[in-house]
């Protein structure tokens, strides 16, 4: 489960565990190619430019920031 902040409510998304990966590599400041191999580890058949166009669509690359 994915909670977004908005400017004035929350936004929930289910994720599935490979996106899960994906955009837990991407918070921890790996690049795509590398968030995409964590997303194919937990599952072979990760389709890196569907997940990515949905999590577009979700607006969480506006919210995701990394702090290091």
């Amino acid at each position: 489960m994915l909670v977004l902040r908005r400017a004035d409510d929350a936004a929930f998304a289910s994720l599935e565990p490979s996106e899960a990966a994906f955009v837990a590599a991407l918070g921890e400041g790996a690049s795509l190619g590398e968030a995409a191999e964590a997303a194919l580890s937990v599952e072979p058949a990760f389709d890196a430019s569907a997940a990515f166009a949905r999590l577009l669509s979700l607006e969480i690359f506006a919210a995701l920031q990394h702090v290091g």
